[in-house]
């Protein structure tokens, strides 16, 4: 979205004056930019703009190239400046101003800097941007409303469509998750996060097989406590429970802390009538922080020894 200015090749009259020299040094920031030649070009704008502070495009320019350093905060009172000098709306400034405020997780102004731009240009990067910031400010309406319209501009971006299916399970829209999953998966298979959102909406819907499949998957990809625990979770729903006691426990052997993975072996032994190891399990689970156990514990839990 770089938008180095055009100026016009008029005839020195007056001798070499301070805004020729400074458009000179603008040139010159302009061909090393292109050649991606970051640190050298700001130092040309540097000088460009110690001469002439008149012109929007050196500011938009030095922050463009402050954008490529991931130099964020650098580069937003350099679009402050190039927003305040242009007479009309600088879409390109906006743009980058509300991504480098992305970048620093300031989603508010990101999304009025989208909004004000799109009020002037419709792009799928507007689009997804500000999509991206409703995502992160749990938006997940707006986040869904503004991906879907960069999808309709960038069919081809599958990270859109991805990015569609985890909002569209905060909405508990689990079959339209689901659908974007597949679609995203299809090119992309070893996503782990895209499988978790895919198992956990199966699961949902009571297509236990299903989530079963893709935990499978999931396992193929990465072998991680999360893969694991997502595994027996689909075997405990399944009815495989020694198979789920078996994922619960490597999980374990991952991360003595996982309070889920407790909890869920506990549920296993429970569906073996299993009790005095079911029992350890909850309380330790408990003792973690895993939430609403008490009565639980106790309505299994009676005459269990704590030690066995």
């Amino acid at each position: 979205m770089i938008s180095f200015a055009v100026f016009g090749q008029g005839q020195v009259v007056h001798g070499y004056n301070d805004a020729q020299k400074a458009m000179d040094y603008f040139n010159k920031g302009a061909e090393k930019a292109k050649a991606e030649k970051y640190k050298e070009a700001i130092n040309d704008f540097d000088k460009a703009i110690a001469l002439d502070k008149t012109l929007s495009e050196f500011y938009y320019n030095r922050g463009f190239c402050e954008v490529k350093l991931n130099d964020y905060e650098a580069a937003i009172p350099d679009f402050n400046m190039a927003i305040k000098l242009r007479n009309k709306t600088f879409t390109d400034a906006l743009f980058y101003r509300g991504y480098c405020y992305n970048k620093i997780k300031m989603y508010v102004p990101a999304i009025s800097d989208f909004t004000k731009a799109l009020e002037v240009s419709s792009t799928s990067q507007l689009w997804s941007e500000r999509g991206y910031a409703y995502f992160q400010t749990q938006d997940y309406e707006n986040a869904v409303s503004d991906y879907t319209n960069a999808i309709a501009m960038d069919s081809k971006n599958i990270e859109l469509v991805g990015l569609r299916a985890l909002c569209q399970y905060q909405l508990h829209h689990l079959k339209e998750s689901i659908e974007d999953a597949d679609k995203y998966l299809s090119v992309k298979p070893e996503s782990p996060d895209i499988l978790v959102v895919e198992i956990k909406a199966k699961c949902e819907l009571k297509d236990n097989e299903g989530a079963y499949e893709t935990a499978l998957k999931m396992l193929k990809v990465q072998k991680s406590p999360t893969s694991y625990y997502y595994m027996g979770l689909t075997e405990f729903y399944t009815k495989k429970y020694k198979e789920g006691i078996t994922d619960f426990s490597k999980v374990i052997q991952f991360d003595a802390r996982y309070r889920e993975a407790y909890y869920g072996r506990a549920l296993c032994y429970l569906g073996l009538n299993d009790d005095d190891h079911a029992c350890p399990d909850l309380r330790k689970a408990a003792e973690l922080g895993y939430p609403n156990l008490v009565g639980r514990i106790e309505d299994y839990c009676k005459g269990v020894n704590e030690g066995k």
